[in-house]
């Protein structure tokens, strides 16, 4: 019985130091980058483009945390924020770009679920090797079905460390909403990631969990 009871305490701990990490944590960040953006000089151009980006960053990820889709168009400009972000970090040594093919009017009517994308960018950049002589080329196209995120394949001399749980984990959370699978290439000289576009008249109706009996 007291073992029980320690176990018990302990995921009590566990559950209540996640739920405030979870709560406070992208506010705490948030609210300081505002603060340390009214601190940089004026003239200071990069360093007050480097704090916008990295807000804009956090804004969307404490607005969405608990949204199970959002506009293509959102997660689009989460994306470049956070490509932004690792082009300051490494420069030349990564490359990215982007090729919208949808109009912007339909843009509104196609979803994602939110940060696949930065899920996307991050696995291209932990599992390849980059350098100004041989960068690390992303490519992202977004076409009516599907949002494809292409780079070149120029894996480490050792692999990663990781739970290898990523790709599996994006499967999880499509196949919840739609029955198009997610895709993958694995090729000798490139790698890319298929993920189907989500039409908002698609979606299944869920009730509010306050009208749930």
């Amino acid at each position: 019985t007291q073992a029980q009871l320690e176990r018990q305490e302990k995921e009590t701990a566990r559950a209540q130091l996640q739920a405030l990490q979870q709560h406070v944590d992208p506010h705490f960040l948030f609210n300081n980058l505002n603060i340390l953006a009214s601190l940089i000089d004026p003239a200071n151009t990069a360093a007050h483009r480097y704090a916008a980006h990295l807000a804009g960053l956090y804004r969307y990820l404490v607005r969405t945390r608990r949204q199970d889709v959002v506009p293509v168009a959102e997660e689009l400009a989460f994306a470049r924020d956070y490509a932004y972000l690792l082009e300051q970090r490494f420069g030349a040594a990564y490359q990215f770009s982007i090729d919208v093919q949808v109009p912007e009017d339909q843009l509104a009517a196609l979803l994602l679920p939110p940060g696949v994308l930065q899920e996307l960018l991050t696995n291209a950049v932990k599992h390849n090797l980059a350098s100004r002589t041989r960068p690390l080329r992303v490519h992202l196209a977004v076409t009516p079905p599907a949002v494809t995120l292409t780079n070149t394949r120029q894996p480490r001399p050792v692999p990663a460390e990781g739970e290898g749980s990523g790709l599996p984990g994006l499967r999880a959370r499509f196949a919840l909403l739609t029955d198009v699978p997610v895709l993958v290439f694995d090729q000798p000289d490139q790698f890319s990631v298929t993920l189907p576009l989500l039409s908002v008249l698609a979606l299944p109706s869920v009730p509010h969990a306050d009208s749930v009996a």
